[in-house]
């Protein structure tokens, strides 16, 4: 649990191939329907032409690394990198799919990835990419449909609790090690002299999984068991209504605010080790 002075949007993130085209280009079979294995293509020995990329803001420069590696090998590839807001990202790979328009390579959360999956705006990975035993299995999980692997993993995080513990000494207290402290900091960290919000966490309209999946976790509960979903559960339930209370009692920004970590009016949020090189406080 640390204060840094920048922050670095991060989540579990994959790359995978958009197939934008007609699938026509890849085959299809009798019934008008192209089956994974003929929409999978084959890996050629060397690559040519333009490759369009969609990043999530925050990775463009890592992949334009990772692009020019991929030239140096093949000179007759050029590409273009173009950062997307996280916000935005799943919104854009849903129009790109709908008008048949959009890049080659699209970065998704793992949160988002099923949901492109079923729109159909996946390539199937071609065999011969990845050495799939040498990956993270949940990992490979995140990005597998019914019929094969759609997405290539391209890193996978743990998220932490940050906190200004500079402000929370100053109040008496320590880092939270259960709800009910959590509770308490936010409370305090919310209604001291000067202060706006307690807890920055994901609104409804972003990725709230990131958090109501591990608070569902330290209910004793699981979002999926052997015979599937259990969001009725009384653990997720329970969870869901955590979440709930502190936007509820105004503790949690329900629209963008120039309260942040850094100036102590928003002095405590949950995200990656992006934020693990950052200056302590």
């Amino acid at each position: 649990m640390i204060g840094c002075t920048a922050r670095r949007p991060a989540v579990a993130a994959v790359v995978a191939a958009l197939a934008l085209t007609s699938l026509a280009a890849c085959g299809r079979s009798d019934d008008g329907e192209a089956s994974a294995e003929e929409a999978k293509g084959t890996v050629a020995e060397t690559a040519t032409g333009e490759i369009e990329i969609w990043a999530a803001a925050g990775n463009g420069e890592a992949l334009r690394t990772l692009g020019e590696e991929f030239a140096a090998e093949n000179p007759d590839v050029s590409f273009t990198v173009t950062e997307i807001p996280w916000g935005e990202i799943i919104t854009m790979n849903q129009t790109a799919v709908a008008s048949g328009t959009g890049p080659d390579i699209v970065m998704t959360g793992a949160d988002q990835t099923a949901s492109v999956i079923a729109m159909g705006g996946l390539a199937p990975v071609p065999d011969g990419v990845l050495d799939l035993d040498a990956v993270y299995p949940a990992a490979v999980a995140s990005v597998t449909g019914e019929t094969g692997q759609y997405a290539v993993p391209w890193y996978v995080e743990t998220r932490f609790l940050f906190y200004r513990a500079d402000i929370a000494a100053e109040l008496g207290l320590e880092a939270p090690t259960t709800w009910a402290e959590l509770e308490e900091l936010s409370a305090a960290y919310a209604s001291r002299p000067g202060g706006e919000f307690g807890f920055g966490l994901p609104r409804p309209i972003e990725n709230p999984a990131q958090v109501i999946v591990p608070f569902t976790s330290q209910a004793g509960g699981a979002v999926a068991d052997e015979n599937g979903w259990t969001f009725d559960t009384p653990e997720f339930v329970e969870a869901l209504d955590f979440y709930q209370g502190f936007f509820e009692r105004g503790e949690s920004p329900l629209s963008e605010t120039e309260a942040t970590f850094e100036n102590g009016g928003n002095p405590m949020f949950i995200s990656g080790p992006g934020w693990s090189g950052c200056m302590r406080r």
